[in-house]
């Protein structure tokens, strides 16, 4: 399947019946509260899975939704596929599930600093992370990131993101300046 910028892959509360794995792209992944305010979970690229919740139970439903955020191909596997390959085990359904641990365990790391580290800290892994990306796999460049975007992800206002941008940027300045 293939998704343009911008496009709405799935939306929170949606029935939940595939997963997928993206071959190629970037796709945000983010929940709304029942105030209405946002929270982006992760930015995921090429070689990932979502839309785990399809396993949960019997009539499952979406918990986040999903958005691109560059050109995106994606593989959508059946409901049904990876209940099978779970049930039938190997090598692939012990793979997969220590996948699903691996992304659980990032997912609570991220919230659990977002709960304790100061805002300077949350805004260097998320650029640090994003530089990650680029060129991981066939060259693909990062996708950009609005600092409103970035803002959302740290649940800061943007004002306060561009301030903290600021002063990385004279931080990082300075530092190059003194190796001369």
């Amino acid at each position: 399947m293939r998704y343009g910028k911008k496009e709405v892959i799935f939306s929170q509360g949606d029935p939940s019946n595939s997963i997928f794995y993206i071959e190629k792209g970037h796709v945000k992944l983010s929940v709304v509260s029942a105030e209405g305010k946002e929270a982006i979970l992760s930015v995921s690229n090429g070689g990932t899975f979502f839309g785990e919740s399809c396993i949960e139970s019997d009539h499952p439903i979406r918990f986040h939704s999903v958005v691109a955020l560059t050109e995106v191909d994606l593989v959508r596997i059946d409901r049904a596929a990876i209940l099978w390959l779970l049930r039938t085990g190997g090598q692939e359904a012990l793979d997969f599930t220590a996948f699903l641990l691996r992304r659980n365990a990032e997912i609570q790391k991220e919230f659990a600093n977002s709960l304790l580290e100061p805002s300077e800290e949350r805004l260097a892994r998320i650029l640090f992370s994003m530089r990650r990306f680029e060129g991981k796999r066939d060259g693909e460049p990062a996708p950009k990131l609005s600092q409103q975007m970035i803002a959302e992800m740290m649940g800061i206002s943007r004002q306060h993101v561009n301030g903290l941008i600021k002063r990385f940027k004279k931080v990082t300045l300075a530092t190059d300046l003194g190796a001369c």
